[in-house]
């Protein structure tokens, strides 16, 4: 069973608008897989409110939020990275399976700072392509880091990154 990066606890599975995904029952936390956390937001207008709401725990609790957390499924370490570039909501993803961790108090963020207009909509969408490719760009950079840790463990003298 999936653990949740926060608690180490077991992520219980949720259904909502016919996609799967795991919450931490005393947090609120949701793993989304890589392309479940869209899925979400393009079923309704008001899915992550109550996405938000199905969520919720039944009281506050407090995360170390200095703690490296690890992918519930791998255990890879998450990378943070501001959800459409903004500078109010951290995501974290896995860069081995692309799954995304959100804690709840960032649902809550990303659900109260929802955009109201058609205008609005299209700025959230090209922050949220420049979010998209500042991430690729990272997952490019370290697969470069790793090829190149490869070949200078084959003693190809000729690589560099």
């Amino acid at each position: 069973m999936p653990l949740s990066p926060d608690t180490r606890e077991e992520l219980s599975p949720l259904q909502i608008f016919g996609v799967t995904v795991q919450v931490c029952p005393r947090t609120g936390g949701i793993w989304f897989s890589e392309e479940s956390l869209g899925q979400i937001k393009h079923a309704r207008e008001d899915s992550l409110k109550e996405l938000d709401e199905m969520t919720a725990p039944p009281t506050e609790v407090i995360c170390d939020e200095s703690q490296k957390l690890a992918c519930p499924f791998d255990g890879t370490l998450l990378l943070k990275y501001r959800y459409m570039g903004r500078a109010d909501v951290i995501l974290e993803q896995c860069l081995n399976c692309g799954g995304i961790w959100v804690p709840h108090h960032e649902l809550d963020k990303m659900v109260t700072d929802a955009p109201e207009t058609d205008a609005d909509k299209l700025k959230v969408a090209a922050q949220e392509a420049v979010g998209q490719f500042a991430l690729e760009h990272v997952k490019t950079v370290s697969r470069f880091q790793a090829f190149g840790e490869f070949c200078k463990g084959l003693e190809i003298r000729n690589w560099s990154y």
